[in-house]
């Protein structure tokens, strides 16, 4: 069902219509496809946007965790910062950007990726092992879940069109 004006949405509501999530209210405001944010736009409740993957804007924590952290740890702190542990793709879209990703990150408070060491994904290669990414060559390998490797919370965004 698509809603041309306000009129029809409000008949639609008195008439008991049911208005499901696929219900379209046009107002007339979006003549086209919003565009995604620039690699590297600051959102201070999100992040820093890092690009998009199968369609959700990924955005990326200003910082590290406080410490390397197990596996189980790194998904537990990440939940309690209102993000969660990235996917390996998720991982790869903020490699794959990182020249400007690390500079937005800076501009706006935070730190950079580090280069020297792996980070987690929340993506697991078998019951005892994850995989992560090298964030100095975008090299993958799966460790075991019991090691320790830096963290940093993303967060995914539905694009609405």
């Amino acid at each position: 069902m698509i809603l041309n004006t306000k009129e029809d949405f409000e008949k639609a509501i008195l008439s008991g219509e049911e208005i499901k999530h696929k219900t379209v209210f046009y107002t007339g405001e979006l003549s086209e496809k919003p565009a995604n944010p620039a690699i590297g736009a600051f959102d201070k409740k999100l992040g820093v946007y890092a690009g998009e993957l199968r369609g959700q804007q990924v955005w990326v924590a200003l910082k590290d965790g406080p410490k390397q952290m197990t596996w189980e740890k790194a998904k537990e702190w990440c939940d309690k910062q209102g993000g969660h542990l990235p996917s390996i793709g998720e991982l790869t879209v903020a490699y794959l950007n990182k020249e400007a990703v690390n500079k937005a990150l800076v501009e706006h408070g935070g730190k950079p990726f580090k280069e020297d060491d792996y980070y987690w994904s929340s993506s697991e290669y078998d019951l005892y092992n994850s995989w992560v990414l090298y964030m100095g060559s975008g090299i993958r390998g799966s460790n075991d879940k019991n090691g320790s490797y830096y963290e940093r919370c993303f967060q995914l965004v539905e694009n609405c069109f």
